[in-house]
């Protein structure tokens, strides 16, 4: 697996400067991921229960999770059968500088990747442990782990971005010329803009999480704009590492990771056993905040972008006075929403108690 890692890692940052590898081939790979996890989770168990017999010589009911290992084998296995004729109309010969320049530039982003993938998940891992002086240390871990998908929103919004990016800076460098950098300031103002305009709907909208979830869940929303903030600052952290990818300077970007996960790991060493979860979500914060403005001022010196930072501070406190002033607002609607509910619930308890009365009368 890490070799496999590594190569696809290597096959990123070494392109061909004549050919270019589209999304078309995510895009139908991540179709029949998804194609096939339906088949074997919804229609397959469905099927079963009218005619086991049809499928029970490839289906079993007590394997229905290991299907999605299931489903992502064959879809991995297809895209590569459709390769093989560019990876067998290939003459192959072994070139040493070739292999040192793809050593060199993939190995410090598969550093960066671990890293990366540690910030991400040493809160959740450590946290039974970090948290053993606290009595309810499970129980907040379950509240964490659930508010923190509400930013997946933020997450979804930074993967789809970094899709459609890398193609982006590799096919414009190919260009001469000063209008390369402008596209890239282009693309981070509006990247900011949008991920600002997610950030408010989500929040905007809290109250309508918070009528749907368990009452012991809501104590955990707090966390929630702390959380998106620093995926936010990731994406414009990611959006800034063209410098270090353009120039060949990898190794920037593990030590940017490491110094991040470094963050990540005395916040969280030093907060959650007094603080909590509260503790892994300013951890995650101040650990991509760090990051981003690591990489914009080493950035500005290797590899100089205008960026559009006027644009960017304007923005951010636009975005936090429409925030506040929901918050002032109490979002009427969705505040009646919630008074209504707990009406409906004292109802249903005075009706509970009037009818034990009568019972026992």
């Amino acid at each position: 697996m890490f070799f496999f890692f590594f190569f696809f890692q290597a096959e990123d940052g070494i392109r061909d400067f004549c050919l270019s590898r589209g999304l078309g081939d995510v895009y139908k790979r991540q179709f029949l991921n998804i194609a096939l996890n339906l088949f074997f989770i919804l229609l397959c168990p469905w099927l079963y229960g009218i005619h086991p017999e049809w499928i029970s010589w490839f289906f079993d009911p007590d394997f229905l999770v290991g299907y999605i290992l299931v489903s992502n084998v064959i879809s991995s296995g297809v895209v590569l059968l459709v390769l093989f004729p560019e990876i067998f109309g290939i003459r192959y010969r072994f070139d040493r500088h070739l292999l040192s320049r793809m050593l060199k530039y993939s190995f410090p982003l598969l550093i960066l990747g671990i890293a990366g993938i540690m910030n991400q998940t040493f809160d959740k891992m450590f946290y039974p442990q970090l948290a053993s002086n606290r009595p309810d240390a499970m129980s907040e871990l379950g509240i964490y782990g659930a508010v923190y998908k509400i930013a997946i929103v933020m997450v979804m919004f930074t993967q789809a971005f970094r899709f459609a990016y890398e193609p982006f800076i590799f096919a414009r460098n190919k260009d001469a010329g000063d209008g390369n950098k402008k596209s890239y300031s282009d693309a981070m103002k509006y990247f900011i803009i949008f991920g600002l305009f997610i950030f408010l709907a989500v929040m905007f909208y809290i109250d309508l999480v918070r009528f749907f979830m368990p009452a012991t869940y809501c104590t955990g929303l707090k966390v929630v704009p702390i959380v998106m903030l620093a995926e936010l600052f990731f994406g414009v952290f990611f959006n800034l590492s063209l410098w270090y990818k353009l120039t060949d300077r990898t190794q920037w970007g593990a030590w940017f990771s490491l110094f991040g996960f470094a963050i990540t790991a005395i916040i969280n060493i030093v907060g959650v056993p007094r603080f909590g979860y509260m503790a892994c979500a300013w951890g995650a914060f101040v650990c991509y905040a760090s990051m981003m403005l690591a990489s914009f001022f080493i950035g500005q010196r290797v590899y100089p972008i205008r960026y559009d930072l006027k644009s960017a501070f304007r923005y951010t406190p636009v975005s936090y006075t429409h925030l506040r002033a929901h918050e002032t607002g109490r979002n009427l609607v969705c505040r009646l929403l919630l008074e209504k509910k707990k009406h409906e619930k004292k109802k249903k308890k005075k009706v509970k108690k009037k009818n034990k009365k009568r019972k026992n009368t």
